[in-house]
């Protein structure tokens, strides 16, 4: 009777693994206060950068490109405050799970759009019914783009599906996650980055019963991104599902009136 050969399960915590692997480097780039320095440091880029465009009265394409220069000025800080993970921790692969795409990542972007779709959907739906002020008020933080020409769709885009995800998930679930699951595991490093992360969107919908919905829901979309970044020890599959998930909002945008 031939022997069965064992079955090779993916582990469902590659990320505390891979984490584990890094213990003995270098500590001091891996301290909490690290996190903080850069999150201190993205809001202060953003808050700036928005104060110089609205004191340009920028608009149309011009805004556009604004939203473009945007994720690359919001780049640079979290690039600056990971920088000395990756050198301390053998690279940007190893240290931050930032790896390039490859294609068993795309069935799994789409089953997890799929389920951040899903999960936000209820999770809108119950807040709608306890904050009724909200469904006169913009719940999406990206306005309707229909009617706008391409030369201003085009940039918004990139900045929306391209230069967004990459640059939120190395942030938070790249450089925050990790930093602070060595200090305190998955599940409060988990909550903390997903609460920040939902927090930074608070003030991009169109109200205040909206805001407070689209920090809750993007707060859950965080967890289940940290989740997803668990399972696979990268980066590429989270900055997948977010890309998707923006695209569809997108779409949504294009075709109907969110206000």
């Amino acid at each position: 009777m031939s022997q069965q050969a064992p079955v090779v399960r993916r582990p469902v915590r590659a990320l505390d693994a891979a984490i584990a692997a890094t213990a003995d480097d270098d500590p001091r780039p891996w301290q909490p206060q690290q996190a903080v320095a850069a999150l201190v440091a993205i809001i202060v880029v953003l808050t700036a950068f928005g104060a110089v465009v609205q004191a340009l009265g920028l608009h149309g394409w011009q805004e556009s490109w604004a939203a473009v220069l945007a994720e690359i000025v919001l780049a640079a800080p979290v690039v600056l405050y990971a920088r000395p993970i990756a050198a301390a921790s053998g690279g940007w692969g190893p240290a931050l799970g930032l790896t390039g795409l490859r294609w068993r990542d795309v069935p799994l972007g789409v089953g997890w759009t799929l389920v951040q779709f899903g999960a936000r959907l209820v999770a809108s739906a119950v807040l709608l019914a306890a904050l009724p002020a909200a469904r006169h008020e913009r719940v999406s933080n990206v306005p309707t783009l229909h009617g706008k020409p391409w030369t201003e769709l085009l940039p918004l885009i990139v900045a929306i599906v391209v230069m967004a995800p990459i640059v939120e998930e190395l942030a938070f679930r790249g450089l925050m996650l990790r930093i602070f699951m060595r200090r305190w595991g998955f599940v409060v490093a988990a909550i903390i980055t997903s609460v920040l992360f939902g927090l930074l969107h608070f003030e991009q919908a169109g109200g205040p019963a909206a805001s407070v919905i689209l920090a809750a829901t993007l707060g859950l979309f965080g967890y289940l991104q940290a989740v997803v970044v668990r399972r696979t020890a990268r980066l590429a599959p989270a900055m997948l599902v977010h890309a998707l998930n923006n695209g569809v909002v997108v779409v949504f945008a294009l075709h109907l009136h969110l206000g």
